[in-house]
């Protein structure tokens, strides 16, 4: 009797006692009961019998022990890929389609199709794919490889291979198939007028669908189809066409990359219909059901404005909502499906198994080792002196592949790079314009030495003053970058100048070296010049009588020291009353000493000085300020005294 769920054929169970259908594994009557005796083994199972006993052998002899023979491998084997198979179809919501899986499985392993390793997991994804199709659900290539981390075009070779190898016919239900038909004719109808009104599409429609990249709504509608063949159907109710559910997918697509919704979308699902011989209603509910589909996904995602209405009515319509989070539902379900983990599979493999397992990539090609354990050398293909060469001949010319380069029997001769780069024979292929002199010279001569080719054969008559500039084009040169200027101002140069330069730098030389004899403080960095000039008026009235005495010290000078406090009206009787020790002329010989190093100067002409033999060490006592007198000199005799004790 057919199956009351899906129609299929229907066999008997011995152990369940009922008959089961062959496609969906429904019982037809679920309600009987199987008594069992306490012989009964616990260990009973679809997957694994217990390993009958057996004599122990000795293992020198290669014997095999109870437990480790090929079947009982085997089995073993077959166990664990079962154990993975329920996984992987409780990963993709098809936890019911386990059982078809497995058997497919085990016969693909019966006719000797593969063998236990990392084939065997291709081969159960395969057969998983399989198993969707027959249940009428889209196969989920593309998810099945990612779960099992393979390409997802090794995948559907083995879904081919292994359908032939079964003799299993299957047709696809995956709506995805459609959509680059969809986008072709979304395409024709936005650059054709007549298509577009033969269509009957009004022009706001168009309008919207103008700036739309149809690349990027066909892939949010594979990703959506994607989406929705995990969902898996919980009643028995006729499932629909991938076809409608196609044209309603990509209308929600259009919706979703619009952010808005379409207007007058019955008379575009009409003509999206008609491309693939389907009328406006069915195309409509299938919408109106994806619609909803999508508004319980929206629910899950916590970031997303979901569907509220008070009383019949929303502030915000259901299009509008599912037009906006569309996007955001795939890409957060894409996230939780790719975290799914796979249990490991640990397979008993024997040394050919393992050596196999070892040999085969990722695309299912076996690699191929070289026995031999040196490797191949490679062919050059790029000679860097031949680009060098065509580099230099013509530096904008790029040269799109390079000829193969033949070597030539080695000769007991050397030539030079200059000698390769001007003779080689290559150069006429390689260049676009036509050999110079010297390359013709160097052809012909086997050389590009002096010996071969002279200087005054270089240049024909008249070719190098062609290329040297006339007196004419060297006026306009110098007077365009200002060389003429400058040469003017070079010999311009006064002569004054360059006796005050030379006075500045033997003074400078020699007070250098008296420096470094006498070991006296670094120059400081005040003008003393500018300000004596600046303060010149000031001290006109007290320094007077400075140039009268001292005929070494200018106005200039006398001014600044009475600013400084150096300067004032004092001569040598004065300081000898004072008690004071004269230095002489060593006082003001030296503009240095009295312009950098003020306190010293100042604690020389105070009467604590001390004079021990040649050896000259200044002791300095306790400096006081100078007394504000009103001229811009001082005298000794307006200091503070120190008060005693």
């Amino acid at each position: 009797m057919p199956c009351s769920e899906c129609g299929g054929h229907t066999v008997w169970d011995d152990t369940a006692a009922s008959e089961i259908c062959t496609a969906c594994g429904t019982l037809t009557d679920p309600t009987q009961v199987v008594l069992t005796s306490n012989d009964y083994s616990h260990g009973h199972s679809d997957f694994w019998q217990p390993t009958p006993p057996a004599t122990l052998k000795n293992p020198r002899n290669s014997w095999a022990l109870a437990g480790q023979g090929q079947e009982a491998r085997d089995r073993k084997n077959a166990y664990t890929m079962g154990n993975f198979i329920i996984s992987l179809a409780v990963s993709m919501n098809a936890s019911g389609l386990s059982p078809r899986a497995i058997t497919l499985f085990n016969q693909a392993k019966a006719i000797g199709y593969f063998r236990w390793g990392r084939r065997a997991k291709v081969v159960a994804g395969a057969c998983l794919s399989i198993a969707l199709r027959e249940s009428y659900r889209p196969d989920s290539i593309a998810d099945i490889s990612t779960l099992l981390q393979c390409s997802p075009n090794l995948l559907s070779r083995t879904f081919i291979s292994v359908t032939s190898a079964l003799q299993i016919a299957t047709n696809s239900v995956d709506p995805s198939v459609f959509m680059v038909t969809l986008q072709g004719f979304v395409t024709s109808i936005l650059q054709g007028h007549q298509v577009a009104q033969s269509c009957g599409l009004p022009a706001t429609l168009l309008k919207i669908l103008q700036p739309l990249s149809l690349h990027t709504v066909t892939q949010t509608a594979t990703s959506l189809c994607n989406v929705l063949a995990r969902i898996c159907p919980i009643d028995g109710q006729s499932r629909p066409s991938a076809a409608s559910t196609a044209c309603a997918v990509f209308l929600l697509s259009l919706e979703a990359e619009a952010r808005t919704p379409l207007a007058s979308l019955g008379d575009f699902a009409k003509t999206l219909g008609a491309r693939l011989n389907l009328g406006k209603g069915v195309v409509m509910a299938q919408y109106k059901s994806i619609q909803d589909q999508v508004s319980s996904l929206i629910e899950k995602v916590p970031w997303l404005a979901r569907y509220e209405s008070h009383r019949g009515r929303a502030k915000v319509a259901k299009r509008t909502v599912v037009a906006r989070g569309l996007k955001d539902v795939i890409k957060f379900n894409e996230e939780i499906f790719h975290n799914i983990l796979l249990p490991d599979v640990e397979l008993e493999l024997t040394p050919p198994e393992a050596s196999d397992d070892d040999n085969l990539n990722d695309d299912g090609t076996e690699a191929t080792f070289s026995t031999s354990s040196r490797p191949h050398k490679r062919r050059k293909i790029h000679h860097s002196l031949d680009e060098a060469t065509r580099f230099l001949l013509n530096p904008l010319h790029t040269h799109a592949a390079s000829r193969p380069h033949r070597s030539a029997p080695a000769s007991g001769s050397t030539f030079s790079l200059a000698s390769y780069v001007l003779s080689t024979s290559a150069l006429y292929n390689i260049s676009r314009n036509p050999p110079n002199r010297l390359q013709l010279l160097a052809a012909e001569r086997g050389g590009s030495d002096e010996a071969a080719i002279p200087d005054e054969e270089l240049f024909t008559e008249g070719e190098l003053e062609s290329l040297l500039r006339n007196d004419k084009e060297a006026a306009i040169l110098q007077r365009a970058l200002g060389w003429d200027r400058e040469s003017e101002e070079e010999d311009t140069v006064p002569k004054e100048e360059v006796v005050k330069s030379k006075r500045r730098r033997n003074a400078q030389g020699r007070q250098g070296q008296h420096h470094e004899t006498e070991h006296l403080v670094k120059k400081s960095r005040l003008n003393m010049d500018a300000l004596a000039r600046f303060m010149g008026q000031g001290s006109e009235s007290t320094s007077d009588n400075a140039d009268e005495d001292n005929g070494e010290i200018d106005f200039d000078d006398e001014g600044a020291l009475g600013l400084l406090g150096l300067g004032g009206d004092f001569d040598e009787e004065d300081l000898e009353e004072e008690g004071g020790a004269w230095l002489g002329d060593e006082l003001y010989q030296h503009e240095d000493l009295t312009s950098t190093s003020m306190p010293n100067a100042i604690s020389t002409h105070s009467p604590s000085l001390s004079q021990q033999g040649d050896d000259e060490e200044i002791v300095l006592d306790s400096w006081r300020p100078p007394s504000p007198s009103g001229g811009g000199g001082i005298s000794f005799h307006n200091r503070y005294e120190e008060d005693p004790g």
